[in-house]
């Protein structure tokens, strides 16, 4: 049985990361990227760092999906394969949202003549 156990422990999860860039090739901070792993209904979320780079840790293997979203960019969904107990480099270039999800709240008063 103590020999079986190491052999579970060993059985880690993928590490996923990657740097997300703009179309001049900059890196850009604070986007929210979620990783959503297959068969599965929870979203893992992070956001890139100030050197515009993700990293999550510990994805069950299988498929995933990744998505990748900041205000005036279009999102981005990328399929990958989370490796088991491996790692996998993702990058991402971002560009500028060519429109934009905008809601308008209408407020009802009453009119001063």
């Amino acid at each position: 049985m103590l020999l079986m156990i190491p052999a579970l422990f060993g059985q880690g999860g993928g590490v996923i990361t990657g740097r997300v860039l703009d179309q001049t090739g900059a890196r850009i901070p604070g986007v929210s990227v979620e990783a959503l792993p297959g068969g599965s209904a929870e979203h893992i979320g992070t956001l890139t760092g100030e050197d515009g780079t993700f990293r999550f840790e510990n994805l069950p293997p299988g498929p995933a999906e990744l998505t990748f979203k900041l205000i005036n960019f279009a999102t981005v969904r990328r399929d990958i394969v989370v490796p088991a107990a491996g790692s996998l480099t993702v990058d991402v270039l971002l560009v500028v949202a060519t429109s934009a999800d905008i809601t308008i709240t209408e407020q009802i008063g009453r009119a001063h003549v």
